[in-house]
């Protein structure tokens, strides 16, 4: 490797050392499901009609327009795009049920450094190209809350974004109450769907539409920013060392 591109991934390890750095606990999310077919609906909704937890050794978010977050202020209403103001009552939107300090528990209470996806400036935006790997694994759904006027209509599930027959596997279907588990086996990459209120359709994907009905919580990972200043460091002097060794062949200095 020549010494200039040493010297480059010692700058970028050094300024991600000083970097806000988010990453997720692997194999574990809370999802929120908004039942809510129109933007009037609730604002654009309070997420919290179905709660579940997904849970696989090998289970990975992915999302190209997604970033995770910390958790935000919810008493800022419409900021994250979840959080918006419950017609089931005041704080009950789905960000109070994952972060705490409203009137929604869930089961196990409030995850411990959570987080939150979302798009664009400050996460604010809603994220609809989110698909799943399960690393050829298992998946455990908890169903945890069930907030909505529609609780025994309200269906969600998983599909294959590869499968040209668009097949809907239900994970959780109306009638099931809350603390239900379901341990299902997944394609290698799968989305979710739901079909709210009252069971008719549409149906609404993960990856494909235009406005969210799903909203993504994760515990958050932060690396030690010593480890990462220790190797940006370390990269960067042999770099240095590098570079002074190159301008001495080029000079005939052999050096002491």
């Amino acid at each position: 490797m020549r010494f200039a591109n040493l010297l480059l991934i010692g700058v970028f390890a050094l300024g991600t050392a000083f970097a806000d750095s988010l990453t997720t606990v692997p194999g574990s999310y809370t999802v929120g499901m908004e039942d809510g077919g129109a933007a009037s609906v609730e604002g654009q909704g309070d997420f919290n009609d179905m709660i579940f937890s997904l849970v696989g050794s090998g289970l990975t978010l992915n999302s190209l327009t997604g970033q995770w977050n910390a958790a935000p202020n919810l008493s800022t209403t419409g900021t994250p795009f979840w959080n918006n103001t419950s017609g089931d009552g005041a704080g009950q939107g789905v960000g109070y049920c994952i972060f705490g300090g409203g009137a929604c528990t869930l089961p196990g209470g409030t995850p411990s450094n959570g987080g939150y996806l979302g798009a664009g400036a400050g996460g604010s935006g809603q994220v609809t190209d989110v698909l799943f790997s399960s690393g050829g694994g298992e998946v455990t759904a908890t169903l945890l809350a069930k907030i909505t006027a529609w609780a025994s209509t309200d269906t969600i599930g998983w599909y294959d974004p590869n499968d040209p027959s668009g097949t809907l596997h239900t994970i959780f279907s109306g009638p099931m109450t809350t603390s239900t588990v379901i341990t299902f086996d997944p394609s290698a990459t799968f989305g979710l769907w739901t079909m709210g209120s009252d069971g008719s359709g549409p149906v609404y994907y993960s990856n494909t539409n235009d406005m969210a009905h799903f909203a993504f919580f994760s515990s958050l990972e932060t690396p030690e920013p010593g480890s990462i200043l220790l190797m940006g460091l370390g990269i960067l002097l042999l770099g240095v060392g590098l570079a002074t060794k190159h301008s001495r062949k080029s000079t005939g200095d052999p050096g002491q």
